[in-house]
């Protein structure tokens, strides 16, 4: 389902896995993006791998404990010309046929010593076929920055 990509989206970042954030991807998208990038898919794995392990890091020598939690919450639907605006997109630069569009918002809190904060953001996803994948192509146009930086 849709919640569960943001779920693995989330669960990949919290716990340094690149390869189950790059399983969500379109394979003609992560073809196209390693292409542009000129690397093939271990390398763009291992580069993320290690971005992913630096922000860990960051929060181990910053913290002595810390914890981030999130609760997936509703969608945040496009309008219907954002939508429309999305599958042509993806038929022209990917060929891919996409059959619907949507963002999930999620409530992230971090626990870190004896502080907490939240944030919500909303992180689109796309559907193709009868599976559900993170929109990597309107992702940076969104807040995962600000999910993976945010503290």
């Amino acid at each position: 389902s849709q919640k569960d990509v943001v779920k693995k989206l989330v669960n990949g970042v919290t716990k340094g896995n690149a390869k189950s954030i790059v399983a969500l991807i379109p394979n003609e998208v992560l073809e196209e993006a390693c292409d542009e990038m000129d690397m093939d898919k271990e390398d763009l794995i291992d580069e993320l791998d290690d971005t992913l392990d630096d922000m860990l890091e960051w929060l181990d020598d910053e913290y002595d404990k810390w914890k981030i939690t999130f609760k997936v919450k509703d969608t945040d639907d496009y309008s219907k010309k954002e939508r429309n605006s999305i599958i042509d997109d993806y038929d022209d630069e990917y060929d891919i046929k996409v059959k619907d569009a949507t963002r999930i918002k999620v409530k992230f809190t971090m626990q870190a010593d004896d502080d907490e904060d939240s944030t919500t953001i909303s992180i689109p996803v796309i559907k193709v076929g009868k599976s559900w994948y993170l929109d990597f192509v309107n992702l940076e146009d969104y807040s995962l920055y600000s999910m993976l930086y945010y503290w």
